[in-house]
């Protein structure tokens, strides 16, 4: 994807139309998503107490489904496909978790019959944090200094969470810095972006943390 390509895309070029324009396409969508979940209430669910099992916190997770829905959707229409010659992701796997196994980089992501608990656990660890600091981020002495540290890690976590849990088929990766920067803007922080030159710290630290979560 070239910088002229998002160019033509967010002018709306008409001679510009096919499976790179609807990667961007999708991808802008689901940005402007997210802008919109930073100060929802529904964000990251709308009442704790309706977290009380696994089947409650797939309706409350309606909105990390969107957010794959809206960027991988477009392209999936179009049937683009990889260097290998297979297609980069179907429809029908769009905000649907995935029901094979899979591998991370060195050893198998957890079995599929096990992400609802992993992402209940997830959610609730999560929001509990949410509804405790959610009044107080917007008074810079409303924080504790470890309310402050819990949230700085807790952001760093999403995207190493999505990419170790790899829930759905494709782009947990992006989901998860997508997610992040969500949480990073409800909770007042800046957005994170993770440069080519930043890229080795990164997957360290994400083999630390698989590691970690397997340890």
């Amino acid at each position: 994807i070239t910088k002229e390509q998002i160019q033509k895309t967010l002018k709306k070029d008409p001679t510009f139309v096919g499976p790179e324009q609807a990667y961007i396409e999708g991808h802008f969508k689901a940005i402007n998503l997210a802008m919109t979940l930073t100060n929802s209430t529904d964000f990251p669910v709308k009442e704790l107490s309706l977290l009380t099992n696994e089947y409650s916190c797939n309706n409350a997770l309606f909105w990390l489904r969107d957010l794959h829905v809206s960027m991988f959707y477009p392209v999936a229409h179009w049937g683009l496909v990889t260097g290998t010659g297979t297609q980069y992701i179907q429809t029908n796997q769009c905000g649907t978790y995935r029901y094979t196994p899979t591998m991370l980089a060195f050893s198998p992501a957890p079995e599929p019959h096990v992400i609802p608990k992993i992402l209940h656990s997830w959610l609730r660890n999560i929001a509990e944090f949410d509804s405790e600091i959610k009044d107080k981020v917007d008074n810079p002495y409303g924080l504790t200094p470890a309310q402050s540290q819990k949230i700085f890690r807790l952001t760093k976590e999403c995207s190493y969470f999505f990419s170790a849990l790899q829930p759905f088929s494709e782009g947990n990766n992006r989901i998860g810095k997508l997610v992040e920067n969500i949480f990073r803007l409800r909770w007042r922080l800046p957005w994170r972006t993770i440069h080519s030159g930043d890229m080795e710290t990164y997957f360290r630290e994400l083999s630390n943390y698989q590691n970690d979560q397997q340890g």
